[in-house]
């Protein structure tokens, strides 16, 4: 079966029983009670939709910065699905993932969702996760799929949906 991370995440998030909902990349490396920490945010602030961490690799470069020894949040406009923490709720408030993305796009349009609704997007800059990017890309193009195509087609519906005028 080859079902796009969207429907998979989907069907995960509403089995769950769980409050709150982790998606972590398998190209990832954690640190010890990174998770908790990432939780921790939720009962700190106020108003938070999504919390992530700083990394080595990703797509939003405000994630790729020195690690601070104690608590310090940021608030982003975006932030990298490698590694998110969201409460339930805020999915069943906003919406499930988007199922027309196949491999990219999906986790923007979520995060532009989130803060479309008013809530923040924040990262914590104690927690590292180191990434080993593209992995996902190199699956993909081993399966025989145009990863450049699939893209540029994500690129394409996330402008149509999150940015027209």
């Amino acid at each position: 079966m080859d079902e796009n991370l969207s429907v998979v995440w989907n069907r995960l998030i509403r089995q769950s029983k769980s409050e709150y909902i982790c998606l972590l990349n398998t190209d990832t490396l954690v640190e010890e009670k990174w998770l908790d920490k990432l939780i921790e945010v939720f009962t700190k602030e106020k108003n938070v939709g999504c919390v992530s961490s700083i990394t080595n690799a990703c797509g939003v470069l405000k994630q790729i910065k020195p690690k601070t020894e104690s608590y310090f949040i940021e608030d982003s406009n975006m932030l990298s699905g490698f590694c998110v923490v969201f409460p339930k709720k805020i999915w069943e408030e906003i919406g499930r993932f988007d199922e027309n993305y196949k491999i990219y796009g999906e986790d923007s349009d979520f995060f532009f969702r989130i803060r479309q609704a008013g809530y923040r997007l924040i990262i914590r800059r104690d927690v590292f996760i180191y990434h080993f990017k593209g992995q996902s890309a190199i699956k993909a193009r081993i399966e025989g799929k145009d990863v450049g195509k699939i893209a540029a087609e994500s690129a394409r519906l996330f402008q149509k949906k999150c940015l027209k005028k």
